[in-house]
């Protein structure tokens, strides 16, 4: 009996766990912010004129080959990427690339913020995933990854305009000069074109078939290659023209803090209350969730307790009832030896 009660209620217990345990703390800090100050709604702030922006300065020498980079929390300032007026822009082809973590409270707004600042810059998406928690999940998870192509030169005002706008947790930041190849490449594209027309004023004016054939065979190759190395041309310059920014949006429930300032003994100490009072009531929130959705199999379970109990203690009571007639049965039985022989003794002294 009590080997049973322990199974079933290690059972119960592991689906509980199982269901509260897995889901993660939804506040990091309980004293994070709430809001951006900057904000007109939650996720983004109003745009009404390009004036509104400013490049940000230089964050690195460039040099052919050179890899610029910028990384760092974007709640400390934005550092952008850009050419120092030294360089020959002549002879620079740079890539921009950059990845961007966001957090938000309403992740359909936040979406269409971000919809809205591509087309105000003129750029296009070029990929997108989202993540809506899957069947057993409820709204409080929802992720959204996109490939977002920006035109180049108004790639740095996208930039600090998603960061002025939204939670923006991590910024960052790449810039790849490609000039050198590029510059091999269009000479290649260049030498292949006068080869072409070369071949082509030779082939006019052949009059042998086999001078024919080989200038033709020549020309064949010279116009495969030429559209190789044109095809890579056209490659360079979609990415140099459009900048790519890889942009991943994510609902929390609080956002998380950025760069603090040292907090005291007391401080500190307040906030982790605070944050595990938070922490608390969300896995209250959960465990209650998870039984309204489990209510079916958790009266089933009890019933099935209910049941088991039930009978234990039937079977028991019964044991106990054929005992008490068996015992009154004996005595009953005792009571009629014992009559017996007193009667059998009181004849044999009668004689």
């Amino acid at each position: 009996m009590k080997k049973i009660l322990i199974v079933i209620l290690i059972l119960a217990m592991t689906l509980v766990m199982a269901a509260c345990g897995g889901s993660s703390s939804k506040s990091d800090e309980a004293a994070a912010e709430e809001s951006r100050s900057n904000s007109s709604y939650d996720g983004f702030a109003e745009y009404d004129t390009e004036a509104n922006y400013a490049e940000a300065p230089a964050s690195a020498e460039y040099g052919s080959d050179a890899d610029m980079k910028s990384s760092e929390d974007v709640s400390g300032g934005t550092v952008g990427l850009g050419l120092p007026s030294s360089v020959n822009k002549d002879r620079v082809k740079l890539i921009y690339t950059a990845n961007m973590n966001i957090q938000t409270l309403d992740f359909d707004e936040a979406v269409k913020g971000l919809n809205d600042l591509v087309s105000k810059f003129g750029g296009y998406f070029e990929a997108i995933s989202t993540d809506n928690g899957g069947y057993f999940a409820d709204d409080s998870y929802r992720y959204g990854s996109y490939t977002v192509r920006i035109p180049s030169d108004k790639y740095q005002k996208f930039i600090n305009s998603v960061s002025e706008g939204m939670h923006v947790v991590n910024l960052n930041q790449n810039a790849e000069d490609i000039g050198q190849v590029y510059f091999e490449t269009e000479r290649r594209v260049e030498t292949l074109k006068n080869k072409h027309d070369r071949l082509e004023e030779l082939l006019k004016k052949a009059d042998k078939m086999k001078d024919i054939i080989e200038l033709e065979s020549a020309l064949s190759d010279t116009e495969y290659e030429l559209e190789q190395y044109t095809s890579e041309l056209n490659r360079y310059d979609s990415l140099v023209n459009y900048s790519t920014v890889y942009v991943y949006i994510e609902k929390v429930s609080q956002y998380s803090t950025g760069i603090e300032e040292q907090l005291t003994f007391g401080q500190r100490l307040i906030r982790s209350f605070t944050s595990g009072a938070a922490d608390f009531g969300y896995w209250l929130e959960d465990l209650i969730n998870w039984i309204g959705y489990h209510l079916i199999q958790l009266i089933i379970l009890a019933v099935i307790v209910v049941a088991v109990v039930k009978s234990r203690v039937l079977a028991k009571i019964g044991e106990g009832s054929e005992a008490r007639r068996a015992a009154r049965t004996e005595k009953k039985r005792i009571k009629a030896e014992m009559k017996n022989k007193k009667g059998n003794n009181d004849q044999g002294e009668i004689k």
